[in-house]
């Protein structure tokens, strides 16, 4: 994990392969690496992962250049970087940790409903009311069905709180 995520987890294991400790770095979270960048940077990794992976279109996700946030600094590839191999490379990294598909699968929609909910946008209704753009309904839909939460409740506790 790098700094500008959050945190830092140094795993021992026994020589036998038995965890026998682990401990915890904090670091400066950047918030706004979610959702900007400077130009020629990218943000969170994961999104490229999973907006490029093999469960892209089982997902029903677009190109990263159709999203706000993974768009945001106009560095949707690196040369010699692989997001879709690395995708795979993640998830057996998963398997190996011991996560099931399951968990995997849920991990991975709300990292999708992450990046898919970036490109609600709100207009203002008057000076202390909002509401979610007609353009944005399908963006919200889609997150809701990504993260299994209702559309009405999600758009009243994103208007009102």
């Amino acid at each position: 994990n790098s700094s500008r995520f959050g945190k830092f987890i140094k795993v021992k294991f026994h020589d036998e392969g038995h965890l026998i400790g682990a401990f915890t770095i904090n670091y400066l979270l950047e918030k706004s690496r979610i959702i900007t960048a400077s130009p020629n940077e990218r943000v969170y990794h994961a999104f490229y992962y999973i907006a490029k992976g093999p469960d892209a279109q089982k997902l029903s996700l677009r190109p990263p250049k159709e999203y706000r946030s993974t768009n945001a600094g106009g560095c949707v590839a690196i040369d010699g970087v692989d997001d879709s191999a690395d995708y795979v490379e993640v998830l057996e990294a998963m398997d190996t940790m011991g996560m099931t598909k399951d968990e995997q699968e849920k991990l991975w929609k709300t990292v999708a409903g992450c990046l898919v909910a970036q490109n609600i946008d709100l207009s203002p209704i008057d000076k202390d009311t909002t509401q979610v753009t007609d353009m944005s309904r399908g963006f919200l839909s889609q997150a809701c069905q990504l993260w299994g939460v209702d559309p009405a409740q999600y758009e009243k506790e994103l208007l009102s709180t």
